[in-house]
């Protein structure tokens, strides 16, 4: 049997609320403009309108952060940052990094 978190999410414009049941093992939720993805079980899972491939989650290694934009995401895994999905301005060419901590998906960018 799995059990399930309950988290409420204010909504701006769209919903005054919503209801969603995670799992418990649920480490993060990330919400991007048409797409939403959750990081668990040591994996990313992502659902919602894939037009540019921002659900399409490529081979990660030991993720331990994800964060969706606009029409992209990005996740944070062993290897550095990963990102995928629209690339119109940029968005998914990860730079070199040397040991990132953090990712943030925007609208047209990333840091």
């Amino acid at each position: 049997m799995q059990i399930f978190r309950l988290i409420a999410l204010a909504i701006p414009l769209t919903a005054s609320s919503l209801l969603l049941a995670l799992p418990e093992d649920t480490v993060q939720l990330s919400l991007g403009a048409y797409h939403s993805c959750v990081l668990i079980d040591n994996q990313v899972r992502c659902w919602g309108e894939n037009d540019k491939g921002q659900t399409n989650v490529p081979p990660l290694k030991n993720p331990k952060m994800v964060s969706a934009g606009s029409w992209h995401t990005c996740a944070l895994d062993e290897n550095g940052v990963k990102c995928w999905g629209q690339d119109i301005y940029g968005e998914t060419n990860v730079p070199p990094l040397k040991n990132p901590k953090i990712v943030s998906a925007g609208g047209y960018h990333t840091c």
